[in-house]
């Protein structure tokens, strides 16, 4: 049993340093939820249940129990092409992105 919480807390430890990543790098993500939409703004507060997310419309509350991944916003000035599903030499990929957590 306490192999079982460990595990868990090991987990959650991980959910919230990449949060708090975010959080304190003030930069813009993309919230994407079960039922298809999605919030794009930066990370004010979370806790164990909730994400407070600034975006341009103020502060939104969201639930992690709907949400199904959480990303860096997509840069919309991006210059390269996509051709079936992959990206031409021209593109750069970041050095240190970090990865979409998805979050149950």
């Amino acid at each position: 049993m306490a192999v079982q919480v460990e595990v868990a807390n090991q987990g959650h430890r991980s959910q919230d340093k990449f949060l708090n990543d975010l959080r304190t790098k003030n930069e813009k993500v993309q919230i994407n939820f079960t039922d298809g939409r999605y919030l794009i703004g930066k990370i004010v507060s979370f806790d164990q249940f909730t994400i407070q997310l600034l975006g341009k419309n103020g502060v939104s509350l969201a639930f992690k129990s709907g949400i199904t991944s959480i990303s860096p916003a997509p840069n919309k000035e991006f210059k390269g092409k996509v051709t079936k599903n992959t990206f031409t030499q021209n593109v750069e990929i970041p050095a240190k992105m970090p990865r979409p957590v998805i979050v149950n």
